[in-house]
Formats: C-alpha cells, sequence, structure tokens
C-alpha cells in the first residue's frame, strides 16, 4: 500500500473503544471534564488570537517562531494566566473526585493504554519528551524515561501546569498512589530526565529499534522531530503520536516518509484524568514496511 492509500484508509484504522465508560460517568465528573476541556480550548484559542494580533496571521512557521520567542511566550502566558490557574484548580477538584469515585479515571486510562499495548511489537523502552507528571505509560513498558524541563524545579513561561505538579514531593506522591492502586507495576523502572528535550546528549539519545518514542498533548511532533533529529536517520522501532496538533495527512505522511508504516490507531474514550491530559486520537508508527490493521 503506497502512502497515499495509506492516508486515505486511515478513518478505517481507528479503534473505536466502548463508550461503556462514558455512560457511567457521574454527573459530577462530566461537568467538571467539561470544565477542564473548555477552559483549555479557551486558553488555546487566546493564544492563537495574540499571534494573530502580533504577526497579522497564524500559520505554522508564525506560531514556531512565536513560541520560540522567551519574551513574547511570557507575555501570552500572562495574558491566559487566569485560565491556566483555573484549569490546574479543575485537575486539583479530579484528583478528589478520584478517590471518592475509587479511581474511575484512572483506571480508565491505564484499560486504554493495555490496548495500546496490545498493538505494539516492542515494549521494552519508552522515551517520553515533554512527558510533565504522566506517569500512567510505564504500565506497559518495562523501563519508561521521562524527560520534561520542568523537573529541574523551575517556573519556565511555557509551563502548563503549576509548578507544585512537578516537584520532587508531588512526583513522589504520583507514583506511589498509581503503585498502591496498580496502575503500574510496583517494580516499574521509571527514570527522570532534566533538560531540553529538543537538545540531543548522552541522556536522551534513544534513536534506537529498542525504543517506543512517545510524543503527547497537543505537540506538533513533526516540528520536534525536525527540531530534534535534523536530519539524522529514525530509528525508534516504533512512534506513538497521542493527540498531536498535526493535521491526519500531515502526520502520516510526514513520519511514513521516514521510514514507518501506520500500523495503527485508537480513538479514545473521553476520559480525563489526574496528571495527565486526556487520551485521544493515537497513532501507531513502525520502523519498516508492515501490512497495515484493519
Amino acid at each position: 500500500m503506497n502512502l497515499q492509500e495509506m492516508i486515505a484508509s486511515s478513518d478505517k484504522l481507528f479503534i473505536l473503544l466502548p463508550n461503556v465508560l462514558c455512560m457511567i460517568k457521574s454527573e459530577e465528573r462530566r461537568a467538571l471534564e467539561a470544565d477542564i476541556r473548555k477552559t483549555y480550548e479557551t486558553a488555546m484559542n487566546t493564544a492563537l488570537d495574540i499571534v494573530k494580533e502580533e504577526f497579522g496571521f497564524v500559520d505554522k512557521d508564525t506560531f514556531a517562531e512565536a513560541a520560540n520567542d522567551s519574551k513574547f511566550v511570557g507575555c501570552m502566558q500572562a495574558n491566559i494566566r487566569g485560565l491556566q490557574l483555573h484549569y490546574n484548580e479543575c485537575y486539583r477538584r479530579l484528583e478528589e473526585l478520584e478517590k471518592r469515585e475509587e479511581y474511575f479515571g484512572m483506571h480508565a486510562y491505564a484499560n486504554q493504554l493495555d490496548m495500546i499495548a496490545g498493538l505494539l511489537s516492542c515494549r521494552d523502552i519508552c522515551h517520553y519528551p515533554f512527558s510533565g507528571v504522566d506517569f500512567y505509560w510505564a504500565r506497559i513498558f518495562q523501563r519508561t524515561f521521562f524527560e520534561d524541563m520542568a523537573f529541574d524545579g523551575k517556573d519556565y513561561p511555557d509551563n502548563w501546569w503549576d509548578i507544585e505538579t512537578y516537584t520532587h514531593k508531588k512526583r513522589e506522591e504520583i507514583i506511589s498512589l498509581m503503585k498502591k492502586i496498580g496502575i503500574i507495576p510496583l517494580f516499574a523502572r521509571i527514570e527522570l530526565l532534566s533538560g531540553d528535550a529538543e537538545v540531543s546528549k548522552p541522556s536522551n539519545r534513544f534513536n534506537n529499534k529498542y525504543t517506543t518514542l512517545l510524543v503527547k498533548g497537543g505537540h506538533d511532533i513533526l516540528d520536534y522531530l525536525r527540531r530534534r533529529f535534523k536530519d539524522e536517520e529514525l530509528e525508534y522501532g516504533t512512534i506513538l503520536a497521542v493527540d498531536p496538533s498535526n493535521p491526519r495527512s500531515e502526520l502520516i505522511q510526514g513520519i511514513c516518509e521516514r521510514g514507518y508504516t501506520m500500523t495503527g490507531a485508537i480513538e479514545g474514550t473521553g476520559i480525563i484524568a489526574p496528571f495527565s491530559m486526556e487520551l485521544k486520537n493515537i497513532y501507531i508508527f513502525r520502523k519498516g514496511e508492515y501490512p497495515l490493521i484493519t
């Protein structure tokens, strides 16, 4: 199957998970999730309006230019600070709701990861740049490297989560809770890398066939690959793109042109769990040429 046929048939690849979880949500959870989604969408639209006002229009290049101007990002963050604070407060309320509802959302997230795991050919190592405290993924890999600048404790202008979330104390609390309620194994090998994920250094070089690259949470994965690897050949055994900002056809073409086949996709269940952005639109790419899963 050629690239254009793969893009055209990509809708058929999506595995639709059962909606039963959504049907049994409490009204409090429904309202809280709606508030989280609305706040995030409003913040993103506000940021785009600010970019448009500064540059006259918005496209991929101007947005990338804006994102790399620390002074401009600081001004933009100041404009959406109220929304950001509300977003983080919603997640704190979600943590409390999880306790009362026996960790409904966290277990739903874990169940989705189990389905993803069934579509992966290798689960030895995962490299997860821009991870935040989304430690759920240690459930399905033998060893997971979570990479985020904020692990060094500094409050960077483009941090979305509040700085308290990244502290050593909070990270340990999250990992301990996930082990206690069976989200991640007691023996999970979790390693935290602090630094700029777009800069190559000995501690974050995982570009090999035994490693899965995971980029999640509204990132432009194609831009990340260009900045991080430039003309270097990609050797990751698998690439997971989760809720990327790239249009689907652009995403598929961009990654497949670097020697990959899209072997599966999962839509997600519409559940929001603490410590992580929503798990949806999961694309699975495997190095080399393979038959599509249909």
